[in-house]
């Protein structure tokens, strides 16, 4: 036996070995989101990435693929910002015609959570933007500082500069976001996409292009990317869970994505582009309140991890990991924030609140209007968690 296949063997092993250990429910998970794949990559930060048929996909299992929708977005510039990619777009380009690219859950990712459900979920104290009341000890926490807008909707767009703040631990995640959001017909529902660090959930300290949804309160319903039935990917080229090749640095360039989400007029699915190019969809079918328009448009940072009970606050940053009084090139911002109107209008988001659970720790400055067209309606955001005024 030769000595790579004397590897390959030991690695098949090692893989088989670690699936013993995952419950029959999670095995059953792992084979549902890795499905049958055309070709696959390895990238250099250790991803594996599956180019996927697109009809193999498990959001198609019981839907019928859409056609694509006309574009909604509008070119965006700043002389000192530029667009951040993908690293599957730098080292790969893109899957083949006719498939996706789907990042790689291993064994390893899956064996961290008790179940499939705590490894899909984002818990319900993400909540829908208002303030909680103080949360009791030892229980997962959710901060955020963000901007709303409430009235009658049918998408919104921002672009963000995508950072790399710190994450005190693997179990923590920050993460810089849109919210649609409407519960005028029952529980909860809502669409998310963003940038996200979460250790514990896709190894790495990076951040990762990431959307969510929840149609009944973060209860039963919803997940990440592409770990359930819900969102349609279409695109052949962006990876949902995917690192970025470039993050901002202060005083220095900044990396920006720049995301849209509106709802189809005819088939009433919700479409995601970045940086105009059509990325997939949430089917209506999905939803409930969320069947006709949003009430509720939110953008911001949120960081999550478990309050302990005389412990200090946690050191994990929002945005960059500092105030947004610091400003351009040291904070993070959203700009150019629009809303889709009841019309099919695009309209500056002016007249956004701003709100934070905890702003000594992390919050936003209202938004603010640039007489010109290139930041439009804008903010700050973020904070580093635990300081002197933070505790």
């Amino acid at each position: 036996m030769s000595e790579t296949e004397a590897l390959l063997l030991m690695v098949c092993f090692l893989l088989a070995y670690a699936a013993a250990d995952l419950n029959e429910e999670m095995r059953d998970f792992l084979r549902d989101v890795n499905p049958p794949f055309v070709t696959n990559h390895t990238l250099s930060n250790g991803d594996i990435i599956l180019c996927v048929p697109i009809k193999n996909q498990l959001s198609l299992r019981n839907q019928t693929l859409q056609l694509l929708p006309p574009q909604m977005m509008s070119k965006q510039e700043h002389n000192r910002s530029e667009n951040s990619g993908q690293l599957f777009g730098l080292e790969v380009g893109s899957c083949k015609e006719n498939t996706i690219p789907v990042l790689h859950t291993s064994n390893t990712i899956a064996a961290r959570f008790d179940s499939v459900r705590k490894l899909t979920k984002k818990h319900s104290s993400g909540k829908n933007r208002v303030p909680l009341a103080d949360e009791e000890p030892g229980v997962e926490t959710h901060e955020h500082g963000y901007n709303q807008l409430n009235g009658n909707f049918r998408g919104m767009e921002t672009t963000i500069n995508v950072w790399e703040p710190y994450v005190e631990k693997t179990s923590e995640f920050s993460l810089a976001q849109l919210w649609i959001i409407s519960k005028k017909l029952g529980p909860l529902n809502t669409i998310e996409a963003g940038w996200q660090i979460y250790p514990k959930f896709y190894g790495g300290t990076g951040p990762r292009l990431f959307v969510y949804w929840t149609a009944d309160g973060y209860d039963k319903t919803g997940c990440y990317n592409l770990q359930c039935q819900g969102f349609v990917q279409t695109s052949n080229k962006y990876v949902l869970g995917g690192s970025f090749s470039s993050v901002s640095t202060p005083d220095s360039t900044q990396y920006e994505k720049t995301l849209c989400v509106f709802q189809d007029d005819s088939s009433k699915n919700w479409w995601l582009q970045i940086d105009g190019e059509s990325i997939g969809y949430w089917p209506a079918s999905l939803f409930q309140s969320l069947q006709n328009g949003a009430e509720t448009l939110e953008a911001g940072g949120e960081v999550c991890y478990d309050k302990e009970s005389g412990v200090r606050h946690t050191k994990t940053g929002m945005g960059s990991g500092e105030f947004p009084s610091q400003g351009y090139l040291k904070a993070a911002y959203q700009r150019r924030i629009q809303y889709l109107d009841s019309n099919g209008v695009m309209q500056p988001a002016i007249g956004m609140k701003s709100g934070a659970e905890v702003p000594k720790c992390y919050t936003a400055t209202s938004v603010a209007a640039d007489k010109g067209d290139n930041w439009g309606a804008y903010f700050f955001f973020g904070g580093p968690g635990y300081s002197n005024q933070c505790p």
